[in-house]
């Protein structure tokens, strides 16, 4: 396989699109602890692909073991990769590699194996398509030596013998997809107990220290900052006023005054309304308080407020009417449906037999285009 690796920077971005058309696969590398530039490699990744709907692409969110990095779901949210995933081939792993590069961890080589897959996959050419790489005439005609002929038979297939693994089959790369989220969830690291993170030596791999800071020698001015602060002379604890009960008190009988002043108050008076008299008043008025006379001060308090000088009242709508109106006649006809409607008394039962009889007249009217609008149920 051939990579080709391009910088993100602003300098090197208009050189994507010239590589683009010839690439059988995109690798797409973001930071996930640079939360900053999410929202720019979003607006990126969507404009380059734009234009190819088949190409295949792999995110990787680098830098997973920093800390305050994005986890896999708010990657996948902050760069909208359900939107870029219905007609093409579209994987997101966490990755990160080591500072010392001794160990390569599980994420990388899921990632390796899948880069590999996915362009085995994409080379392969159906119909009279060109590849994009032509095969030299001495690579066609050349023999293969006995090793590559050896490798290049498929492996045997143990599928027929029914072995049953205890940890069980892994899916194939093919369907690879985006994981549930019950997956995610367990593939979360757990988070260690408060009590070992109160107690935890610095010997512990959590304290990362580096061997010049172990071996270094603190200067005075440290010892003198990491002392703890003295409490100040004058501090004193808070002090708890103790009741002392002497014995003939503890054994001394109330008097009936005692145990009277010693009852609860029951209100009788509440601010609710009596079931039996719900037209009472919720707080009663004594005699004093009804011939009591307000003072001058009190007068003026409860004066109401004057309204401003610029106020203006709210005014009801107007409807100005046309001379013609003002001049107009009524017909007999208006009068008469001008009057209100007489009705019986509705304290006897009143049988009248005219109530539901219609004219001929009506009956063989034909109603018009205005009135079958008017008659139309209002659709609220």
């Amino acid at each position: 396989m051939e990579f080709l690796e391009i910088g993100g920077s602003e300098s090197l971005r208009s050189y994507w699109k010239m590589y683009l058309p010839k690439v059988l696969l995109l690798i797409y590398v973001v930071d996930s602890a640079d939360h900053a530039r999410l929202p720019v490699a979003k607006q990126l990744l969507h404009q380059l692909i734009q234009n190819n709907s088949t190409l295949p692409v792999v995110v990787l969110a680098n830098k997973q073991d920093l800390e305050g990095a994005y986890c896999i779901t708010d990657i996948h949210d902050a760069l909208a990769l359900s939107d870029i995933g219905d007609e093409r081939k579209m994987f997101l792993i966490g990755t990160h590699v080591a500072e010392d590069g001794s160990e390569i961890s599980s994420s990388m080589k899921d990632a390796k194996e899948l880069i590999a897959q996915l362009v085995l996959e994409t080379q392969i050419v159906w119909g009279n398509q060109e590849t994009l790489w032509t095969v030299p005439r001495g690579a066609v005609t050349a023999r293969p030596s006995p090793r590559t002929a050896a490798l290049a038979k498929p492996k045997k297939d143990f599928g027929k013998h029914r072995c049953r693994s205890v940890i069980g089959t892994r899916p194939p790369l093919v369907d690879f997809g985006f994981p549930s989220d019950r997956l995610l969830k367990l593939s979360e690291p757990k988070q260690d107990p408060v009590a070992y993170l109160q107690q935890r030596p610095h010997q512990s791999p959590q304290w990362p220290v580096s061997p010049a800071a172990l071996n270094c020698k603190a200067t005075p001015r440290i010892l003198e900052l990491s002392r703890p602060k003295a409490v100040h002379p004058d501090f004193m604890l808070a002090r708890e006023v103790p009741t002392q009960v002497t014995h003939a008190a503890i054994s001394a009988r109330a008097s009936s005054r005692l145990q009277c002043l010693a009852e609860p108050r029951v209100r009788k008076v509440t601010c609710c309304y009596d079931n039996s008299f719900p037209e009472s008043v919720i707080r009663p008025v004594s005699l004093l308080a009804q011939k009591a006379i307000p003072s001058p001060r009190t007068l003026e308090l409860a004066r109401a407020k004057t309204v401003h000088p610029n106020y203006i009242p709210v005014r009801d709508a107007e409807w100005p009417v046309t001379k013609a109106a003002q001049h107009a006649v009524a017909t007999p006809r208006i009068v008469e449906l001008a009057q209100p409607c007489k009705r019986p008394s509705m304290n006897f039962v009143q049988l009248n037999l005219d109530a539901f009889t219609v004219k001929e007249s009506a009956m063989k009217a034909t109603c018009s285009a205005r009135i079958q609008e008017l008659a139309l149920p209002i659709k609220r």
